[in-house]
């Protein structure tokens, strides 16, 4: 699979879907791209037919077993032992989902591949009415406790030296109940983000004072406000805020993490004038606050 990338080529980078395996979906393609697509996933499927065939069991000794569970023009999907793999035509979109697996994974591959079996599209900017992981073009029925990382990558579409980013995930290791708790975490994601994850500057300084709290729904973060340095000497602005809900919280127990970020070069190079220092903080709080979890425990 290709990585992400917006409309013009240019990688979306730290985009990452996974629901107990890792999600692909693309934009509308052709029926001869679709054919093409589910022509390489049926040779897969054949060498897993082959590699039953010669092993027979697997490393714990039990007996290995494929299910074929669909085959048409427009899905195709099967089962090797605990592990799934599944492609979906929808209405010209493609769905693709690969499972991990183990002695645990039947059970919750079974009911993630039924839910995703259940997907429906979601056209731009549509905000459906039931619980669920929204993802572009998708929308994944979902109570809000299956194991999932949804990250997406935007532009905001007049300032395309501005990258948006927003990362729900499941709280591997919910925090204890406790704003308290909810802050030293958060804080820790800021340093981490702008010490070890974002590479993409010489330097980084601090426009605010650390840690700098912020409230959702009840729930307490950490945001942060930096400016950058690039290798070429660019100074270029960016925001990170990070929150992490308890089972008992507004928003459950997951994590929530989104940035936004100035590029200045970008706008330059399409001869337009980069986004200012405080109109970049203020759509970055716009998005911070238009953040929904949307986990039928916590409408």
């Amino acid at each position: 699979m290709v990585e992400a990338a917006f409309g013009d080529g240019q990688i979306a980078g730290y985009t990452q879907w996974q629901y107990r395996g890792d999600l692909y979906v693309t934009r509308p393609v052709t029926s001869a791209q679709i054919t093409n697509v589910l022509h390489k996933f049926s040779d897969l499927e054949r060498k897993d037919r082959g590699y039953v065939a010669r092993k027979k069991v697997d490393d714990s000794g039990k007996r290995l077993t494929f299910e074929q569970l669909s085959s048409s023009d427009k899905s195709l999907a099967s089962r090797l032992g605990s592990s799934y793999l599944a492609t979906w035509d929808l209405s010209g979109v493609i769905l693709h989902w690969s499972s991990g697996h183990g002695p645990d994974a039947a059970a919750p591959n079974a009911e993630a591949y039924r839910r995703i079996e259940s997907s429906t599209l979601r056209a731009p900017f549509e905000i459906p009415t039931g619980s669920g992981v929204c993802l572009p073009s998708l929308f994944i029925p979902d109570d809000g406790k299956m194991e999932r990382f949804i990250a997406a990558t935007y532009r905001i579409k007049q300032h395309p030296d501005v990258t948006v980013w927003v990362r729900d995930r499941d709280a591997e290791n919910p925090v204890p109940a406790g704003k308290l708790e909810q802050l030293r975490q958060s804080i820790h994601d800021v340093s981490f983000f702008w010490g070890q994850r974002y590479q993409d500057r010489n330097s980084v300084r601090s426009l605010w004072t650390v840690p700098h709290p912020i409230e959702m729904r009840g729930v307490v973060g950490t945001a942060s406000f930096v400016e950058l340095t690039r290798d070429d000497g660019t100074i270029d602005y960016g925001y990170f805020a990070s929150f992490w809900g308890t089972p008992d919280s507004s928003v459950g127990a997951t994590q929530i993490e989104m940035f936004v970020i100035r590029d200045a070069k970008v706008a330059k190079a399409k001869g337009i004038t980069p986004v200012d220092r405080e109109a970049l903080l203020d759509m970055a709080e716009s998005v911070l606050h238009s953040i929904k979890a949307r986990g039928s425990a916590h409408p």
